[in-house]
């Protein structure tokens, strides 16, 4: 299995680095469990941000997927890192590998990285050497370190 000791502390610094916004729940008649109200990405991620910090990860996995139904490409990555990961959901590598792309293609160079990863392992999606190379080098170009570092040592 690949990054599985590093996965949470990576993601626990990337929320480290997150600040945190107010947002809204409020319960109505028509919204009795106070589920998240209209709030922005940035609102809804760092609602998440706040739920991971406690250990709540069922209830930072539904506001992280708030977030990534406004496009919200971090917020994607940190999807895929939970079905990766098993954290408030089961683990699913496909699901895991679904979220990455989505990310990946939004641009995020940790989604790319962890997509490369994905591609480079069969984890979730076909082997595919090309695939992870091309991948990784675009992580690369998007400042990934990790990706930086693999390719300098796996040159073609």
């Amino acid at each position: 299995m690949r990054r599985m000791s590093n996965g949470v502390v990576t993601i626990a610094w990337v929320i480290a680095l997150a600040s945190v916004a107010a947002c809204s729940r409020t319960s109505s008649p028509s919204n009795p469990a106070g589920a998240p109200t209209a709030v922005s990405a940035a609102a809804a991620f760092a609602k998440a941000s706040a739920a991971f910090s406690a250990k709540d990860y069922v209830k930072a996995m539904g506001w992280f997927r708030v977030a990534a139904a406004h496009g919200d490409a971090k917020a994607q990555n940190f999807i895929g890192l939970f079905y990766e990961e098993g954290l408030g959901v089961p683990v699913d590598h496909a699901q895991a590998a679904h979220w990455f792309r989505l990310g990946a293609d939004r641009g995020n160079a940790s989604a790319q990285y962890d997509l490369s990863q994905a591609y480079q392992y069969g984890i979730g999606v076909p082997l595919d050497a090309a695939q992870a190379r091309a991948w990784m080098t675009k992580a690369a170009a998007g400042g990934n370190g990790d990706a930086k570092d693999w390719l300098a040592q796996h040159p073609k």
